[in-house]
């Protein structure tokens, strides 16, 4: 449990390193593969990493996509008062794209 804990620390912060190295020089997309260094305990090492999943987020920190890029894909819209109007879904299955749309109410609104 006490490895896992580690791997999973050392995994957030190497992905937060490389988006903060590469993130403003390099434009990477879900799936692509990139060979970057990496600097862990004091020691520069060179990995293959994927990225498997992306979350966007506006100026207000409220989560308008995420997805792969291939399979699926959300986009979500917000009311101004900050609730979620819909919910816009994108699947692909055996080759054939699917599309769906949750929408939202509330009282009041």
């Amino acid at each position: 449990m006490r490895n896992k804990i580690k791997l999973y620390s050392f995994l957030f912060f190497l992905m937060i390193g490389i988006c903060t190295a590469w993130g403003q020089d390099k434009a990477l997309s879900a799936g692509q593969k990139q060979y970057i260094p990496i600097e862990y305990n004091g020691e520069t090492i060179y990995k293959w990493l994927t990225i498997r999943n992306v979350k966007e987020y506006d100026g207000e920190g409220k989560l308008i996509y995420e997805g792969n890029g291939f399979t699926d894909n959300k986009w979500y819209e917000y009311y101004r008062q900050g609730n979620k109007i819909c919910c816009k879904i994108e699947q692909q299955w055996r080759g054939e794209l699917h599309y769906a749309e949750e929408r939202y109410e509330y009282k009041g609104e």
